[in-house]
């Protein structure tokens, strides 16, 4: 019984729609299947997800129908049989016929890149994706605590929420991603432009895997190539991919041949060459997921992290407590440490759910300055053993 009072729902049903229990006791092992047999809720078109997370609209809980609006327009609807949900993604459900708002609609409000659908570099991109559904919804669970904070910040800066997709390119949303050539976090920065853009790298932090930091210097370094290239960002998202000069010299070799010079025409590396294409396929499948058959993932437009500040260094192990968190999600929040404690010289600042945010802030005002760490560092000396 403790596992079914768990249990919730953030798909998008209307306040009439009801949840079924008798699937709940079917997965759960619980005898109660007689009493309860009521209709399944329809969900968001191609909407499901498995988060903890609450939704919330204008900073509060979503807590009766009669406190939100009619779901955006384009929330198509569509059954989602219960009985084939995993078991780990079914125990954290919640019961309730709540009405939450996707972020997609809000996405896709946003987008400012025109594309050339008909291409056939964006076409092969678009097959691959609709062949792949799975690799769309594991990126996307990993998307789902940090893809409301990019959009926030992109739209702050009036940039095109295309650009919110891109870490999928770059990195899957693997926050941990390191490639061979040494790029790192979901934004891939190298290490000289990621100092150059003022994230800090050293034994124990780097800024190029932390959320918060990277997206600043990620949405930084995009602007800088934009009006570089004239506002062509089909060419910025080239220079982001391959570097500036390489843009520039084969824009500069089209010219002198009296080629077209925008990004279809200029002879690019072959990752370049797929990269653009590869976004590009990304916003047309979320414009149209039904056509290509492809189901995204329900992510509420409510922030999926609150950023928490702390006086001085701290042992992660003992924030996880603070916050009732286990280690690994604490970690997954925070791929940015690279050891088993904050930067000594900061940044003092922690990410954490929303929910566990509250409860570390409560804990963290308590614990007295010298209990931050549980060990001690010390340098052997000569003739120590």
């Amino acid at each position: 019984m403790k596992l079914l009072a768990k249990l919730s729902t953030r798909f998008s049903p209307t306040a009439s729609q009801t949840f079924t229990l008798k699937a709940a006791a079917t997965i759960c092992g619980l005898c109660i299947l007689s009493a309860c047999n009521e209709p399944r809720p329809t969900v968001e078109s191609g909407f499901f997800d498995s988060s903890a997370r609450q939704a919330k609209v204008a900073g509060s809980d979503i807590s009766t129908a009669q406190d939100v609006k009619q779901a955006p327009a384009d929330n198509q609807q569509a059954n989602y049989a219960l009985d084939d949900l995993e078991f780990e993604q079914f125990e954290e459900l919640y019961l309730s016929t709540e009405t939450t708002y996707s972020i997609w609609p809000r996405v896709r409000a946003g987008f400012q890149i025109d594309s050339d659908i008909d291409h056939p570099s964006l076409q092969n991109e678009l097959k691959w994706f609709a062949k792949h559904h799975t690799y769309m919804q594991r990126v996307m669970r990993r998307a789902d605590p940090f893809i409301h904070y990019i959009l926030e910040e992109a739209e702050k800066r009036d940039l095109p929420t295309e650009l919110v997709l891109l870490p999928v390119v770059e990195s899957a949303y693997q926050p941990f991603a390191y490639s061979h050539g040494r790029a790192a976090g979901i934004w891939q920065f190298i290490p000289s432009t990621g100092r150059i853009y003022g994230l800090k790298q050293n034994w124990w932090y780097d800024g190029r895997r932390d959320i918060y930091a990277s997206t600043q210097a990620a949405l930084d370094y995009l602007e800088k190539l934009n009006k570089q290239f004239d506002g062509d960002w089909m060419l910025a998202l080239a220079a982001y991919n391959s570097g500036s000069g390489t843009v520039s010299r084969a824009i500069r070799r089209n010219k002198k041949a009296n080629k077209p010079t925008d990004f279809w025409h200029l002879k690019l590396p072959k990752e370049t060459r797929a990269y653009v294409p590869k976004l590009l396929a990304l916003k047309e499948i979320v414009v149209n997921p039904d056509k290509y058959n492809v189901s995204l993932r329900f992510i509420p437009d409510a922030p999926g992290f609150k950023q928490v500040k702390t006086t001085a260094q701290i042992d992660l192990a003992l924030a996880a407590e603070l916050a009732d968190l286990d280690l690994d999600t604490l970690y997954n929040f925070n791929p940015a440490f690279n050891r088993w404690a904050t930067d000594p010289d900061g940044p003092h600042s922690l990410i954490l759910p929303v929910e566990a945010a509250e409860i570390f802030e409560e804990n963290y005002a308590a614990l007295p300055a010298d209990k931050h760490l549980r060990w001690t560092r010390h340098k052997i000396k000569s003739g120590e053993t």
